[in-house]
């Protein structure tokens, strides 16, 4: 004979619940993991597509120098 207590029955239930909830959300917070690590892989190659500091020199010096024969030649 088999006497199940109502008490365990109830709790089986309460944990094979938490299982499925726990189950459930390991999967959602595996995929936002994932789109979190795509969206910083974008980033990484982004960054990495920068130009060197000597093209930033550059580019800032030429600017400079452009303004400042702008300058020069509206005031005369």
């Amino acid at each position: 004979m088999s006497e199940t207590c109502p008490v365990g029955v109830e709790n089986k239930e309460k944990i094979k619940a938490l299982e499925a909830r726990q189950t459930k959300e390991e999967v959602e917070n595996s995929k936002k993991f994932d789109e979190i690590f795509g969206t910083l892989k974008e980033i990484r190659d982004h960054l990495l597509q920068r130009p060197s500091w000597a093209v930033t020199v550059v580019i800032t010096l030429l600017s400079s120098v452009c303004v400042g024969l702008i300058v020069r030649m509206v005031n005369g």
